[in-house]
């Protein structure tokens, strides 16, 4: 009697409950498929952070299962992890960062692509070439801290990106081709990279799909020790290095993308 209740009440609304209660206990919201375990963790989760919630999206299941998974479905610890974020986004005026003017300005010199290029299964790319990087030169003019939160407001940028388009995930595309140790390997260098691996860790948990860099080279491998030590068990995962064999790369991404997604010098077609 209850169930055939629920099914005419799920009518009425115009919903089907299948979409809302699937098959053995798997939840399915919205296109994201949840078991009941997770159902019940975000559930707990939303209620604990709620009064500390002050944009729409946080209170999305997508925003927020990326924080219990960031802590191994631990809920104390993912809104513990989920506050402190909350806590440095408005001391840090991240929700503004993005009309930053001084940032606008300084991308001309430190360009990187975000949202152009998408995935077959709709996830969008930010791509970044290491030969329009030169950290060192920013360092001795002065610029560090800033060229740190033009970083965050490239992981910013894209996440909103992705989230508008439905998913809380994206693809970080690196081109390593110029990299080197005296502009980005240098002891003045490396704090920038590790601000960049913490900030994308600690306050952009599990949002990376797939973390793809190309014609990585070999002087590259010590600092990769360093970043990979501060990098999540669900980063190491998704991530793919590979050195300048294009016979390599270029399968593995033409099987993530189509070709006219992918600028020319990540194997695509791509003039823009």
């Amino acid at each position: 009697m209850l169930s055939w209740f629920l099914c005419s009440v799920f009518l009425l609304l115009g919903t089907k409950l299948e979409n809302f209660i699937g098959i053995n206990g798997v939840y399915i919201d919205s296109g994201q498929k949840y078991t009941s375990e997770e159902k019940l963790a975000l559930d707990k989760l939303r209620e604990m952070v709620s009064s500390s919630l002050y944009l729409d999206y946080q209170s999305d299941d997508g925003y927020l299962i990326n924080w219990l998974k960031h802590k191994n479905m631990d809920v104390h610890a993912a809104a513990k992890a989920l506050e402190t974020t909350i806590r440095w986004r408005k001391e840090n005026n991240i929700d503004n960062i993005l009309q930053d003017k001084e940032l606008i300005k300084m991308m001309k010199s430190y360009p990187s692509t975000v949202g152009k290029a998408v995935d077959k299964t709709g996830h969008p790319a930010s791509e970044m070439s290491y030969s329009n990087w030169n950290f060192r030169k920013a360092v001795l003019a002065g610029k560090r801290d800033q060229l740190m939160l033009l970083m965050t407001s490239s992981f910013e940028r894209i996440t909103t990106i992705a989230r508008k388009m439905g998913t809380y995930k994206y693809i970080s595309l690196t081109d390593m081709q110029g990299y080197n140790k005296r502009d980005h390997g240098c002891l003045l260098c490396i704090p920038i990279l590790v601000n960049a691996t913490l900030t994308s860790e600690t306050h952009y948990p599990n949002t990376l799909y797939k973390v793809i860099a190309i014609n990585t080279p070999r002087i590259y491998a010590t600092v990769f020790d360093l970043i990979r030590a501060l990098m999540g068990e669900g980063t190491k995962a998704a991530s793919h290095f590979f050195g300048s064999n294009k016979n390599e790369w270029q399968p593995f991404l033409l099987n993530l993308f189509s070709k006219e997604q992918l600028p020319i010098h990540f194997g695509g077609t791509r003039t823009s």
